[in-house]
């Protein structure tokens, strides 16, 4: 017992040590989000702060070449349902999201303009504003890294019309 409480104490987390062997979950709130340097170590990695519809803020770093759908979907730490219905083929409306400025919405329009497909997705979307945009048709790179997200109330499945209500996972 002893043994295995060293192992565990020798093995744990090191203070200031958490976000370069565990990533940007364990980051408190108050970390410095958008500071370059504190992420500048982790080459292929993008930052990326999801802003839940219950005002909660989420820093978190991501895989760059994966898409905001699947990282937002896949993300165990993130205490937020995200859907994905239709696996990432810009059918469903069910990972709709917001940039969260037009500044951001102008440079991930730049680099992934949006297709005829995700604007009659958008289109059939409700609450879908002009900085609305498919998270499915949004792969991350080092160019979006500090990229804000807004979630919205809720989505809807396009294919069967049926609502899902965000809510924050307990």
């Amino acid at each position: 017992m002893q043994l295995r409480r060293s192992l565990m104490t020798a093995m744990g987390p090191r203070p200031g040590m958490a976000s370069k062997f565990f990533g940007a979950s364990l980051l408190t709130p108050s970390a410095t989000f958008f500071s370059r340097t504190l992420f500048s170590f982790m080459p292929g990695k993008v930052q990326v702060r999801i802003n839940a519809t219950d005002g909660t803020s989420y820093d978190r770093v991501y895989y760059d070449g994966t898409s905001i759908m699947e990282a937002l979907r896949d993300d165990p730490t993130l205490p937020v349902d995200a859907a994905g219905a239709c696996n990432g083929t810009c059918q469903c409306s069910t990972c709709h999201v917001y940039m969260h400025s037009p500044e951001w919405c102008a440079k991930v329009e730049k680099l992934y303009p949006v297709s005829d497909a995700e604007q009659d997705c958008l289109d059939k979307t409700p609450g879908a504003t002009d900085t609305s945009r498919l998270g499915c048709q949004v792969i991350l790179t080092e160019a979006l890294s500090g990229l804000e997200v807004d979630l919205p109330k809720t989505t809807i499945d396009l294919r069967w019309q049926e609502a899902y209500q965000r809510s924050t996972r307990k």
